[in-house]
């Protein structure tokens, strides 16, 4: 159906709006994806008229009858020679007659309401629909999910060789309830992948993971080339 396509269209770009948007912390992005799944553009229909022609068939009565008519006349004008220009008349309008209800046509016209998408309509409601985001945005928005800031702090943290540093980016991070992670198939879900001719898997930065597990800050690993 039209809106179906419309909808997943619409999901699309408010999902690139979230991308884009530096208030959604990566932690937050999966719920607000799925309430975007939500939104639905707006229902609009016409009215569309269609025309259609039956022909109705004459009854077999009223063939029979005009039938009858006609073999009456007929045989009156051979019987009555000084009428016969009235009878001829009679067979004529018994012929029109005939021609007309052969003739019939019953005309139906239907009623019914079609999709008539508005692209002002459904970019207003677009717009409106995120608008009424942004309070929820800013509920889930902190200091120190700050995803340059610690974007920054991870690449810092994976291209050091300073175990002081490193010791002290961790302790920062703690007392937020955050921690650096390597990569490993329990936390593979934080981590971006890439092959390169290389043994063994390595990571190249670490991933950072906030309370209850949520993924503040995506890591990258490196896998061997098969």
């Amino acid at each position: 159906m039209i809106f179906d396509s419309l909808d997943i269209k619409a999901h699309n770009r408010l999902n690139s709006r979230l991308s884009d948007d530096p208030r959604v912390s990566i932690a937050y992005r999966p719920m607000f994806r799925d309430i975007v799944a939500t939104f639905r553009v707006p229902r609009q229909y016409k009215t569309a008229t269609s025309t259609a022609k039956q022909s109705i068939s004459p009854s077999a009565t009223a063939i029979i009858t005009l039938l009858i008519i006609a073999a009456v006349l007929i045989a009156l004008m051979f019987a009555m020679p000084d009428i016969q220009l009235w009878l001829a008349l009679g067979l004529a309008l018994t012929a029109f007659v005939a021609g007309k209800i052969s003739g019939r046509v019953r005309v139906t016209e239907t009623v019914t309401m079609v999709p008539d998408p508005n692209e002002q309509a459904i970019a207003a409601a677009e717009g409106a629909f995120y608008n009424a985001l942004s309070p929820l945005i800013d509920m889930t928005r902190s200091d120190v999910y700050h995803r340059e800031a610690l974007r920054w702090l991870q690449a810092q943290y994976s291209d050091s060789d300073s175990v002081r540093f490193r010791s002290s980016a961790e302790s920062l991070l703690k007392g937020f309830n955050c921690r650096f992670v390597e990569y490993s198939d329990a936390d593979a879900d934080a981590f971006e992948i890439s092959t390169s001719n290389i043994p063994e898997v390595r990571t190249t930065r670490h991933a950072v993971i906030g309370p209850d597990n949520a993924i503040l800050v995506p890591g990258h690993a490196v896998f061997p080339q098969s």
